[in-house]
């Protein structure tokens, strides 16, 4: 990596790194000497811990001279994510120089092709990293061994728990005689010997794969896979995108749409969208709560008169007690007793009263002299008669009539002992005598006699009535009249 600080050389992945004491000054631009040609690899200084697989590809055959293109591969399974890797490759002849494509990433040191840089992984993917190198076959016939180690650094900064692997590959040097001198150690290549050049030729295979990495088709969607026929695979990823049409719910109140910068669907939920009602409530119980299934949408029709609390249910009324049933949302407006807002709202009915309105509370004033029944009329006198008429009283005065304890009736003379009236003395032998003009009510005898009925009052009558006194002197004479005669 271009900015790697070097206090932290976690991916010195040529052969030696940090503190190796035969290494010399460890970096991560490289070291020569641990290829494994000479027994030294990776592991002379890093303690593995994690199998790595190393291995070269290439022509097999080459002619004195003749140049060939090889890569070198370390890979593993088992490489944590972020994992960086470096290579020593060196050979028993030949001469190695870096290839185009690995220009930015190799150099020869000490004749040997080391990394420049630590390398990243294939494709992305964390587990394989390669390199492309160049080998010139030497002047002189025969067979050369190419030998590489490759290291894998965990990114802890230490040497240990890395993973680190070592090959080799053998180079004919001469002319081929068959196909087999030019097995190039490639599955996804045909090999064969060129009869008149005696020159090896490694064709590509169309569609081949040796690794995952070969088979990156650049889709984030799809998983690489290179199956056991050495084809490629690309299943798809479930729930990846990378367009707003893969993405689709089947349901109309979702905005479907793809992050592009996660690859993931997004099913964003359409405000006020529904299906059916019970999405729509909106726990207000002053509204109607439905779905408009010709638009999918929510509508909220308000109740009325419902209420959530007794402020609701003012009706500016102040005879009324205003509340609120709030599990209900129905407002309570129960009048107040005795209160009244007009005059009209206080008529009991009553003839006789003047009914009105006050402060908020009737009043029933009698009228004077108003009458509904006779007893309404009682002047409490025993000798007027009192009547109801038209709501008017009457209270006729009874001819001749003296209330009890009131004395004579006027123009007569003192009454006799034996009950009799008259304008003259009074004798008690016999009948009263009366030299005065008879009176109107006088009896058909000219004399008139008092009577008292059982209310008190004097009544006029035809009769003789003596009272309790007149009756016991009468009686008290006929007694002296009886004693006198013996």
């Amino acid at each position: 990596m271009e900015d790697i600080n070097m206090t932290r050389l976690v991916w010195v992945v040529s052969l030696g790194l940090l503190l190796c004491p035969s290494a010399g000054l460890a970096n991560s631009t490289g070291i020569a000497g641990y290829s494994g040609m000479n027994q030294a690899t990776c592991t002379t200084c890093h303690k593995t811990s994690l199998p790595v697989q190393a291995y070269f590809q290439g022509p097999t055959y080459l002619l004195p001279g003749q140049k060939g293109t090889y890569t070198f591969t370390v890979f593993s399974s088992y490489l944590p994510t972020g994992t960086n890797a470096g290579l020593d490759v060196t050979g028993t002849g030949g001469t190695f120089s870096v290839n185009p494509l690995d220009s930015a990433g190799t150099q020869i040191l000490s004749g040997e092709l080391v990394h420049s840089t630590p390398k990243k992984a294939t494709g992305g993917i964390s587990n394989t990293f390669k390199w492309t190198l160049d080998w010139t076959a030497p002047a002189i016939n025969g067979t050369y061994t190419l030998y590489g180690a490759g290291l894998a650094g965990n990114g802890d900064g230490a040497t240990t728990l890395d993973g680190t692997g070592a090959t080799s590959f053998k180079v004919n040097v001469g002319n081929c005689t068959s196909a087999t001198d030019c097995n190039d150690n490639d599955f996804c290549t045909w090999d064969y010997c060129d009869a008149t050049t005696k020159k090896c030729i490694n064709s590509p295979k169309p569609n081949c794969c040796n690794v995952a990495t070969e088979c990156d088709d650049k889709n984030p969607c799809t998983q690489d896979v290179c199956n056991k026929a050495h084809t490629c695979e690309f299943p798809l990823i479930a729930g990846c995108c990378t367009a707003d049409s893969q993405c689709k719910d089947a349901s109309t109140c979702t905005k479907d749409t793809c992050d592009q910068a996660t690859n993931t669907c997004l099913f964003t939920k359409i405000p006020n969208c529904c299906y059916f009602n019970i999405p729509c409530d909106d726990g207000n119980k002053c509204t109607q709560d439905s779905c408009n299934s010709a638009t999918w949408t929510c509508t909220y029709l308000v109740v009325p008169n419902c209420c959530k609390s007794d402020a609701d249910c003012a009706d500016n009324s102040p005879c009324t007690q205003d509340s609120c049933n709030v599990p209900t949302g129905v407002c309570l407006n129960a009048p107040i007793s005795g209160c009244c807002q007009s005059s009209l709202e206080c008529d009991d009915t009553n003839v006789c009263t003047t009914d009105s309105c006050n402060a908020n509370k009737c009043t029933h004033t009698p009228v004077a002299g108003c009458c509904q029944t006779d007893p309404d009329c009682d002047d409490t006198n025993p000798c007027t008669t009192d009547t109801c008429t038209k709501n008017k009283c009457s209270n006729v005065a009874i001819p001749g009539c003296v209330p009890p304890d009131s004395g004579p009736p006027p123009g007569d003379g003192p009454v006799a002992t034996d009950g009799k009236v008259g304008d003259g003395p009074q004798n008690t032998d016999g009948p009263q005598s009366d030299h005065s003009n008879p009176s109107p009510d006088q009896g058909v005898s000219g004399d008139m006699a008092t009577t008292a009925d059982d209310d008190g009052c004097c009544r006029v009558g035809h009769g003789r009535r003596t009272s309790s006194s007149s009756f016991l002197l009468l009686v008290g004479l006929i007694l002296l009249l009886v004693l006198r005669r013996r």
